[in-house]
């Protein structure tokens, strides 16, 4: 029993001096790592530039579209940080105003090459008149409340912008917006496995993760989509469409103006503008006789605005809600072409005021600076402003927005652009 009792002793002794040995090599070794780790990120600093950073703030980052339908052609190219343009540098220049700009298609520039956007032709128009200024178009095509809030509480910490403009389209943002930011199931933003890992990196190794992005984008370059593909996309959307049809709605389709008809089925109209005349034809004439449609739309505005604000604020920016005037509200060829569509445009939406005046009540409630140019619509040619069976701003249009608004801006912020 001695004996046994006493190898039992030296073996359990062995095994406690082993387990000691394993575990100050294992603290070594991973004390060895973070000090690795730590070195790489502070080397990699030095070899980093910050404006590699490769970012989605709104749109997926360095990819070109090319969109090319009878009635228009253009091409979309983002930079590095996701939003239309070219490389966009994150270092401000202290003599050079920054602009950041949200809203939704009209402001992304749907229909027009960047150079004709009027966020663009916004810069251009205050460089005319003696102010230095960069814009940056974080406008996405179909926003809603939450998604604008979203790339805002992103981009304007990043960015450090001097103004934020709020674009809302006339009459559009009471249905687009009515939803607020409450949280629905079913518009939900789906979770991006590889982008929140990367920010998560990103948080903990900034420099080490910009580094490897930057190598792995000169390798992989710029990504491209045809304008053959999006045809395809869009011709296979407006069949699948047209099987999912009521009765009544295709009764609605089969009345639709046969240019139409022809530029749907043929993948040269986009499929969301029809599916949404064929939904509801009165969509328009709600923002004008529908209680719940307004209440609903300027609660949401509201709570958007409200959020912006203090995300801007918070980052030292001012805000201003600028309108975007739309056909349906201007009458003449203007309203004519949303018809064609399939909408139901009666004459007393022409130059109707009630939708802009929903707007002005939402930032007037969140207490921000509200800019209208639609007198300025009325006052003009807008027939030739929007594009045949689409409804955005053609490359007209779009001069004429920038050249009202550069106007309404100097003269409410005289001291911004010194």
């Amino acid at each position: 029993m001695p004996i046994t009792s006493t190898k039992i002793t030296r073996q359990t002794l062995f095994e406690i001096r082993l387990a000691q040995a394993c575990s100050r090599r294992f603290v070594v070794a991973c004390l060895c790592f973070a000090i690795t780790l730590y070195l790489v990120e502070q080397l990699s600093g030095f070899v980093a530039d910050p404006n590699d950073l490769i970012l989605d703030l709104a749109l997926p980052p360095s990819e070109t579209v090319d969109y090319k339908a009878r009635d228009f052609q253009f091409i979309v190219s983002t930079n590095r940080l996701g939003f239309r343009g070219p490389e966009f540098p994150l270092r401000r220049s202290p003599e050079i105003k920054r602009i950041l700009v949200l809203g939704n298609s009209f402001t992304y520039g749907w229909g027009v090459d960047f150079e004709q956007t009027w966020p663009r032709l916004l810069e251009k128009e205050l460089g005319i008149r003696g102010k230095k200024v960069e814009t940056a178009n974080l406008a996405t095509p179909g926003t809603t409340t939450r998604q604008m809030t979203y790339i805002a509480s992103r981009s304007i910490p990043i960015l450090k912008p001097d103004l934020v403009i709020i674009s809302v389209l006339q009459g559009g943002a009471l249905f687009t917006f009515g939803d607020g930011l409450i949280p629905e199931q079913n518009q939900e933003r789906p979770v991006n496995f590889k982008s929140t890992a990367i920010a998560k990196l990103r948080y903990i190794f900034p420099n080490y993760v910009s580094l490897l992005q930057s190598a792995w984008h000169r390798a992989v370059g710029v990504k491209e989509r045809s304008s053959a593909d999006i045809h395809r996309t869009w011709k296979s959307e407006a069949a699948l469409f047209l099987t999912q049809m009521t009765s009544e709605q295709l009764q609605r389709y089969h009345a639709l103006d046969s240019a139409t008809v022809e530029r749907f089925i043929n993948g040269e109209l986009n499929v969301s503008a029809v599916r949404a005349s064929i939904a509801n034809p009165d969509l328009f004439v709600e923002t004008v006789k529908s209680k719940n449609t307004i209440s609903n739309g300027r609660r949401g505005m509201h709570d958007m605005f409200s959020k912006i604000k203090s995300v801007a604020e918070a980052n030292g920016a001012h805000v201003v809600v600028a309108s975007m005037p739309y056909g349906a509200y201007l009458g003449g060829g203007a309203a004519e072409n949303i018809s064609k569509l399939g909408f139901n445009i009666p004459a007393f939406l022409s130059r109707d005021q009630t939708t802009e005046d929903q707007i002005r009540i939402a930032a007037n409630d969140a207490q921000l600076k509200f800019i209208s140019v639609l007198d300025d619509f009325h006052y003009a040619d807008s027939d030739s402003f929007f594009i045949p069976f689409d409804g955005h701003y053609n490359s007209s249009g779009t001069e004429f927005y920038a050249q009202a608004l550069s106007k309404k801006l100097l003269s409410l912020w005289p001291d911004l652009f010194e």
